[in-house]
């Protein structure tokens, strides 16, 4: 029987429940999550997303955590601009969620966030009208989906190829944060390697909704394209830092100058190193 909380709605009849009530804690027959991927989705494709409880290594501890098709962050999806895509989510967690599609427009009439119950699913057919990063997650104050977990990014090319200025290769960054752990694409550290000469464009998304970040490439030289909730920008311009603000979002192309490592940090009241791109000495062959 919960507890009144005290000071709060007891003679009201307004309860706290335990925090047991709230969440299973245990890890015991729980298989580890997995690194999360890239998925490709083609116009009129139907794609499953899969809740479950996964045992995440979080500081050595294995932590009881949700995960989309087994990952945390879950998949990236990369979709083609003026795309329509069905997805079929499933939910196999310990509480009833909701899924938002943070920054697509939806049209009139979409049920999109209403609660999907333990052993539920829904249906939702998203349309990508506009290029860029977006993602998915839970809605905020659901209690059973708070932390890195139960997210994902969703990637759309645009159809215009002169759109985006051409890069060797594309890397999806996903900051979570689970208690006063930051992850990046679900590990405490971004581990990459690159070749000296090569240009990455980063889509960065900050999935906490309590903390902004201000995020540093410390010996790569940095262009933000576009910021969050903005389209392309008209003019390129060479930035040192990209403050993401909780939820925010944004894309940004890299150039790898010369071998060495590259830090990506935090410069907050103090700099915290969320990851490392190590630079190879290969010369990365001439773009077309």
């Amino acid at each position: 029987m919960p507890i009144p909380r005290a000071g709060y709605g007891s003679d009201v009849g307004i309860y706290e429940p335990p925090v047991e009530e709230w969440f299973a804690a245990g890890t015991e027959g729980l298989v580890a999550d997995s690194p999360p991927t890239v998925v490709d989705l083609n116009d009129g494709d139907h794609f499953g997303l899969h809740i479950t409880p996964v045992a995440k290594r979080i500081n050595d501890v294995d932590v009881r955590m949700h995960a989309c098709n087994g990952s945390i962050p879950g998949p990236t999806l990369h979709v083609d601009q003026g795309s329509e895509v069905t997805v079929h989510l499933t939910n196999h967690g310990d509480l009833e969620t909701t899924v938002h599609w943070h920054g697509l427009r939806m049209e009139d009439g979409d049920d999109v966030e209403s609660t999907i119950p333990i052993g539920g699913s829904r249906t939702t057919t998203l349309r990508f009208p506009d290029p860029g990063v977006y993602w998915y997650h839970p809605r905020d104050g659901e209690r059973a989906t708070r932390g890195p977990d139960l997210q994902g990014a969703i990637v759309v090319e645009p159809t215009d190829s002169s759109y985006w200025p051409p890069v060797d290769r594309e890397l999806t960054v996903t900051i979570g944060q689970f208690g006063d752990v930051v992850l990046v694409n679900g590990a405490t550290e971004l581990s990459e390697t690159v070749r000296a000469g090569e240009a990455m464009r980063l889509f960065l998304v900050n999935t906490v909704n309590t903390r902004p970040f201000n995020l540093a490439l410390r010996g790569a030289s940095m262009k933000l394209l576009v910021g969050d909730g903005r389209g392309r920008n008209t003019r390129d311009a060479f930035v040192d830092e990209v403050v993401l603000a909780p939820c925010e979002r944004a894309v940004v192309d890299v150039c790898f100058d010369r071998p060495g490592d590259v830090r990506l940090e935090h410069r907050g009241s103090g700099r915290v190193v969320l990851g490392w791109f190590s630079v190879v000495r290969e010369v990365c062959p001439r773009r077309s």
